[in-house]
């Protein structure tokens, strides 16, 4: 609920699955959206959040959320933010719905690693996230999990109530004609996704200007996506801008995702870099599904960390789609 109304986890991949049960309304809640492009007719995006750190806005979000819930009177929510779990549940308790918790992070875990926050500060925060979500777990009628880790990492959660929907590829409208119309380009790397430490961003540029260009003078580097952290997007930017074989497409800003996927479809080659922490720990990266799905050369650095060998993926199958999620999903609330 705090990434953008039209974040593709949110509205692309759950709204959009929901939106296939006849007569149905779906509401998609978050901060400013890159689109104001209708998935589907009866999906509404309402960009109402701060999309920023901070204590105070996330404050303001818990009212902002709660005066819209009295507004819209779900009869389902789905959460996607711990911080949004109390005014979720407060709601719950005092006129009803069904509550799911679309768990897409271990928040407590990513507090304690993140470098976002300063030391005196990840140890409340942590401890107060994972209280939270003990709290209103009895609260909650269905987990969903978007990494099969969580099921192993959270104490909280019910076995019974729980269902993996992993970040499988979802094709948009237009997919099939830009892959048919896209030429890859045979020298052409990319890293795309969150920009943050937990990627290796850094570490992953440098290995391509160490490994890559030296042997390949034709080689080019495209990142894009969005780094939160504004220090680490200045590092990044210095980098890029010393050397004209990257660029940089977004940073500052959120890139759309149909966007992203072009450019997918555009590169030959796919680096992935996570970092050996625990917060990362057991995780496939939304990309691997992506990479896989557009046919690119995936250089796993978190594994190769020297002579970086590349496997060309050609066993994409329909299991790699969200279709199958959405079958998930549609089997779940038609039985509400």
């Amino acid at each position: 609920m705090l990434k953008p109304a039209d974040d593709v986890r949110q509205c692309v991949k759950l709204a959009g699955s929901l939106a296939k049960i006849p007569n149905t309304e779906v509401v998609s809640v978050g901060s400013k959206a890159n689109t104001k492009a209708n998935f589907y007719h009866n999906i509404r995006l309402i960009p109402a959040f701060y999309y920023k750190r901070g204590l105070l806005y996330r404050v303001f979000n818990f009212f902002k959320l709660f005066k819209i819930l009295l507004k819209e009177k779900p009869e389902v929510i789905i959460v996607s933010s711990a911080d949004l779990l109390l005014v979720t549940s407060i709601y719950k308790i005092l006129f009803g719905c069904v509550l799911c918790y679309d768990v897409q992070e271990n928040y407590s875990l990513n507090l304690w690693y993140s470098k976002s926050w300063p030391w005196f500060l990840k140890f409340p925060l942590a401890v107060s996230v994972r209280a939270v979500e003990w709290l209103v777990s009895p609260l909650i009628d269905r987990f969903f999990l978007a990494e099969s880790v969580y099921a192993r990492q959270l104490g909280f959660l019910s076995p019974t109530r729980s269902i993996i929907l992993e970040n499988k590829f979802q094709p948009y409208n237009g997919y099939e004609n830009n892959k048919a119309a896209i030429i890859k380009h045979p020298h052409l790397y990319l890293i795309s996704g969150t920009l943050g430490p937990s990627y290796l961003i850094l570490e992953s540029i440098t290995w391509f200007l160490k490994e890559v260009q030296p042997n390949n003078p034709q080689a080019q580097l495209v990142i894009a996506g969005y780094a939160p952290d504004r220090q680490y997007l200045a590092k990044i930017q210095d980098l890029v801008a010393a050397h004209p074989s990257i660029s940089l497409l977004g940073g500052d800003s959120l890139v759309p995702y149909e966007e992203i996927i072009r450019l997918q479809l555009k590169a030959t080659y796919g680096i992935i870099n996570l970092a050996k922490i625990p917060a990362m720990e057991g995780k496939v990266a939304t990309k691997v599904f992506e990479y896989k799905a557009n046919s690119l050369i995936i250089i796993d650095l978190g594994i190769i960390t020297n002579n970086a060998k590349s496997d060309l993926v050609n066993n994409f199958s329909n299991t790699n789609l969200w279709e199958s999620n959405t079958k998930v999903i549609l089997d779940i609330f038609t039985k509400y």
